[in-house]
C-alpha cells in the first residue's frame, strides 16, 4: 500500500511543483526557486528515463516503489506537461533541449500505441474521448508541434480537436443532464456511472 500511495501521483506532484517554482522564479527571481524547479525537473526526467530504459521513450509510468511500472494515466501527463512547458522558459539550453525531446516523445509514444491505455488489467481506447482526455492529447500534440514543426504532430492535434466537446461542455454537465433526464422520466435520480475503462 505504501508503494502505491507514494507513487500514484508522483508525476503530477512533480509537474505541479515544477510549474509553481518556475512561476516563483519568474516573479521573485529567487535562486532557491530555480534550484527547486531543477529538482522537480530531475524527478520528471528520472521517470522519463524509466520509459527510455524500457525502449519506450515518451512513456511516463507511475513509479510505484520507485521502480518502473506498466501503469499511468493521462492526467499525469497533463500536470507534467504544464510544469515542463513553464520551466522551459527559464531552463538552461541543455534542459530546454531535453524538454523538447520529452514533448515530442510523449506525442510519438501515444500515437504509436494508438492512444490505448492499459490500466491494472482494464483497457481504455481513448481515441473516442471528446472531453478532458481529448484536451490532454490535443495539448501534447500541440506542444510537440511547437518544437518539432512536424506536420504529423499538427495533424494529430487537428484530429483530436475535430472531435472535441470540451470547448463547449464538460463531463459534469453531461452527467447532470443524464440525472435530470432520469428525474423527468422516473421522478427520481439513480447513480449516474462514469467509467471509461472496460
Amino acid at each position: 500500500p505504501c508503494d502505491y500511495l507514494h507513487g500514484e501521483n508522483s508525476i503530477s506532484a512533480s509537474g505541479l511543483y515544477l510549474a509553481a517554482q518556475a512561476f516563483r522564479f519568474e516573479v521573485a527571481k529567487s535562486t532557491a526557486a530555480l534550484a527547486e524547479a531543477r529538482k522537480a525537473f530531475r524527478s520528471l526526467d528520472l521517470i522519463y528515463r524509466m520509459g527510455e530504459a524500457a525502449g519506450k521513450p515518451g512513456w511516463m509510468c507511475k513509479p510505484y516503489g520507485f521502480r518502473p511500472s506498466p501503469q499511468t494515466s493521462g492526467d499525469q501527463y497533463l500536470d507534467a506537461c504544464w510544469g515542463l512547458w513553464t520551466f522551459h522558459r527559464i531552463a538552461s539550453a541543455e534542459e530546454r533541449r531535453r524538454i523538447e525531446q520529452m514533448f515530442i516523445s510523449f506525442a510519438d509514444y501515444w500515437r504509436s500505441v494508438d492512444y490505448v491505455l492499459s490500466y491494472f488489467g482494464s483497457h481504455w481506447d481513448q481515441k473516442g474521448e471528446t472531453g478532458a482526455y481529448n484536451a490532454i492529447y490535443a495539448m501534447i500534440n500541440a506542444c510537440a508541434y511547437s518544437f518539432s514543426k512536424s506536420p504529423r504532430h499538427l495533424r494529430e492535434f487537428e484530429k483530436w480537436m475535430s472531435r472535441a466537446t470540451w470547448p463547449k461542455t464538460t463531463a459534469i454537465a453531461s452527467m447532470r443532464s443524464k440525472a435530470l433526464e432520469q428525474r423527468t422520466k422516473t421522478g427520481k435520480v439513480e447513480a449516474v456511472p462514469y467509467s471509461a475503462a472496460y
